[in-house]
């Protein structure tokens, strides 16, 4: 369980709670500007996944069983374009995402982290 000011507790998805140990193994601070928010709202009404704050990244895990459909992929897609009109890079893991795949793209985006050796 998570806990997101104003919107109460939440309960993560495996794949939330995957990208959440990641993040924290990679030395981001939960709940802060510099590391990242979990489910943090946007102007557009919408609700990110994991923001990291100070580089405008959104990070979305993307399970099969939600994401894959037409329907749900023009939905994902009009929420990307939404959240890149306020400013928002947003970057769709899909359900077998490891941590390698987070670092790559954090490196890619100059975020300050302890990389795994």
């Amino acid at each position: 369980m998570g806990k997101n000011k104003g919107r109460g507790l939440f309960s993560r998805t495996c794949l939330e709670e995957r990208m959440y140990g990641y993040l924290i193994g990679l030395g981001l601070q939960p709940n802060s500007r510099s590391g990242f928010i979990e489910q943090y709202p946007t102007r557009s009404g919408f609700v990110l996944d994991f923001a990291l704050l100070d580089y405008h990244l959104d990070f979305e895990t993307d399970g099969a069983q939600w994401h894959n459909s037409p329907k749900q992929r023009k939905r994902d897609a009009f929420r990307d374009y939404q959240h890149k009109i306020e400013g928002w890079k947003t970057i769709r893991f899909p359900e077998y995402f490891d941590k390698s795949d987070v670092e790559k793209v954090l490196i890619e985006h100059n975020v300050k982290f302890n990389r795994s050796e």
